[in-house]
């Protein structure tokens, strides 16, 4: 049986990856993927690819240890 939901998900995140917008909001509930499918792979896009200095990027999160958390994921999948 396939998760039609979780496919329509996929979908959802390509079109955020391939989108070429300066500002780009993502609501989405818990668990959902956000940082895993969307930010990190984003990011990652933005800096090794469109040569944005890390810097010039601003992602919010909702909490300080969650963004500590989510830096430590970016620079571990961009600086390999």
């Amino acid at each position: 049986m396939k998760n039609v939901n979780n496919q329509q998900n996929n979908n959802d995140y390509n079109k955020i990856l391939l989108a070429n917008a300066e500002k780009i909001c993502v609501i989405a509930g818990a668990g959902s993927g956000k940082t895993t499918k969307v930010l990190i792979p984003k990011a990652k896009q933005l800096i090794e690819v469109d040569e944005i200095e890390p810097n010039k990027i601003l992602l919010l999160s909702f909490s300080r240890l969650s963004a500590i958390d989510l830096q430590r994921k970016i620079k571990k999948s961009v600086f390999v």
